[in-house]
């Protein structure tokens, strides 16, 4: 188990200490969204060193594993005592927004399902959003003249929003929906399951996998022989290896920044960023400013309820790392899409 110590003030700085605790998948399948995740969060905390408070970034190894992460996030606030939470990922944050809410501790989720936040005062949403993505994939879908269309992914949270919404905007139109049979999250041969798709005889594919099936399903489509025309879904593979079964396919990604991100996340950490530091970087940077705001009027930092109403307060956020976003009265920050193509083993925004 990972556990990594927040620093303690020192005689030297006088300043206050707020500690942003994150649970991410540091190691695992998911680790290059968990490690690109932390290091966004990190680089924002660097890049705003003279601040009148002392940020300390606490963060615990989820694995993306469910009592693991529930024993981080108890850590977090019994231990290391945080100030807020970061979570990656609607299906952890089901996990960890109960845990915050007994706790009474903001908790900040990159999740498309913004449902983690019904019912539970003390969690945000940061991203797109599910009708978004589900909405821009079928347009791909449609414009690339596919009339027998098939969703191929993995049982998940999302899985369970984006097939019946899909449905719905195929309604009445000159497309059939031919299948939407899910496999176990936990399945690696998927050969069978694909000579069944095949059988449906689809010329567009809506993916819904995680990593590491996103990389074996379509390994397995190649050595089998299968290539509908068109895909879409979540793409944005982490791997060489991973891309090069892809190639020509469009699809509505998050995982995109400005320019100026890029370039500042290179000369940090000497490589690209793959996944989902831009959010990482925004959501550091949001708590950061709320925070030095509130401090610069009240001389003193906010406690949890003062800190998750300055968080909610509704506005236009045009300086975010991953394009304009907006925070509605809900919680939930609203982000864009990009759309991109994968060309040759890349991903090129259109």
């Amino acid at each position: 188990m990972l556990a990594f110590a927040c620093a303690t003030l020192s005689a030297a700085d006088s300043r206050p200490v707020f500690k942003i605790g994150a649970v991410l998948p540091l190691t695992g399948d998911l680790a290059p969204n968990g490690q690109d995740m932390r290091d966004g969060m990190m680089l924002a905390i660097e890049d705003n060193p003279k601040t009148p408070v002392d940020y300390k970034l606490c963060l615990e190894d989820s694995q993306y594993v469910p009592h693991v992460t529930v024993e981080a996030t108890l850590r977090l606030l019994t231990l290391e005592k945080t100030d807020c939470l970061v979570s990656l990922w609607s299906n952890a944050a089901n996990i960890v927004s109960p845990v915050a809410e007994r706790y009474k501790t903001p908790h900040f989720s990159t999740a498309w399902d913004t449902s983690v936040m019904n019912g539970r005062k003390w969690t945000l949403c940061y991203g797109p959003g599910i009708d978004k993505f589900t909405e821009d994939s079928i347009k791909i879908l449609r414009e690339a003249g596919c009339k027998r269309v098939a969703i191929a992914g993995c049982v998940h949270s999302i899985s369970s929003k984006v097939i019946p919404y899909s449905k719905e905007l195929l309604a009445n139109k000159d497309i059939a929906f031919v299948s939407d049979q899910l496999v176990d999250p936990s399945e690696r041969d998927m050969r069978g399951y694909i000579l069944k798709l095949r059988e449906s005889h689809p010329d567009g594919i809506f993916q819904l996998f995680e990593p590491p099936q996103d990389e074996i399903f379509n390994r397995q489509c190649h050595e089998l022989g299968f290539a509908p025309k068109t895909a879409t879904g979540w793409l944005d593979y982490y791997t060489a290896e991973a891309r090069r079964y892809m190639n020509g396919c469009l699809y509505p990604s998050d995982l995109w920044a400005a320019e100026s991100f890029h370039a500042k996340f290179r000369k940090r950490f000497a490589h690209d960023f793959v996944t989902d530091a831009p959010h990482g970087y925004d959501v550091a940077t949001m708590i950061i400013k709320t925070v030095d705001d509130f401090y610069a009027k009240n001389a003193r930092l906010p406690t949890h309820e003062e800190l998750l109403k300055a968080l909610k307060a509704p506005r236009e956020l045009p300086d975010l790392m991953a394009g304009k976003g907006r925070m509605h009265e809900n919680g939930w920050l609203e982000t864009p899409f990009v759309i991109r193509r994968m060309v040759n083993g890349k991903a090129v925004d259109l």
